[in-house]
């Protein structure tokens, strides 16, 4: 691995304002956690994020607000934002995600380290 500083490579990664695929990568990990399939967004979570929340937890994540808010009728894609004051560029992704008992705002977060977005953080 090299490591290169030079004032010259200073902030020269720009964070992509519009990320279809990320949009839609967040849009299906909410999907799939607010319908209790848990398995599939533990997978493709950070290894850093499945230390923090493991399977299990992930699950029980999913049954409590399943069963405060009910089914899902409609993920909405509502903005992008690019954090401020972390070293590492982070992509913020929010949705309004639609139930039987209300409308919620979701989050899911990307921390990119070289090209690569890494799932590591997500809310409702």
């Amino acid at each position: 691995m090299f490591n290169l500083l030079s004032p010259k490579l200073h902030d020269w990664f720009e964070m992509p304002t519009e990320a279809p695929l990320y949009q839609e990568t967040g849009k299906e990990f909410l999907r799939l956690w607010l319908t209790g399939e848990t398995d599939a967004d533990w997978d493709a979570m950070h290894p850093q994020l499945q230390k923090v929340v493991d399977r299990k937890r992930l699950a029980e994540m999913s049954a409590r607000v399943i069963d405060k808010f009910g089914a899902i009728h409609e993920i909405e894609f509502k903005g992008t934002r690019v954090g401020d004051g972390s070293q590492t560029p982070t992509l913020f992704i929010d949705y309004s995600v639609k139930t039987e008992r209300g409308t919620l705002s979701g989050e899911i977060e990307f921390q990119f380290e070289g090209l690569q977005g890494h799932l590591l953080g997500f809310k409702i």
